[in-house]
C-alpha cells in the first residue's frame, strides 16, 4: 500500500515546525505509522482547496 502524497503533506506541514531536528525522520513518508492519521490526513482537500486534479 502506498502513501498519498497530498494525505502525508497535509499531515506533515502543521506538525514539522514544532518537530525536534533530532527526529525529523520520523516524518517520511515510509516511518509514519498508517494507523495514526491526523485530522489534517483525513482531509487534504482543506489544505489544497478541493477540486479535483
Amino acid at each position: 500500500m502506498g502513501v498519498d502524497p497530498r494525505a502525508w503533506l497535509a499531515g506533515t506541514l502543521p506538525r514539522i515546525n514544532d518537530h525536534p531536528v533530532s527526529q525529523l525522520h520520523v516524518l517520511l513518508p515510509w516511518n509514519r505509522d498508517p494507523r495514526v492519521a491526523t485530522s489534517h490526513e483525513a482531509s487534504p482537500t482543506t489544505v489544497f482547496g478541493g477540486g479535483s486534479t
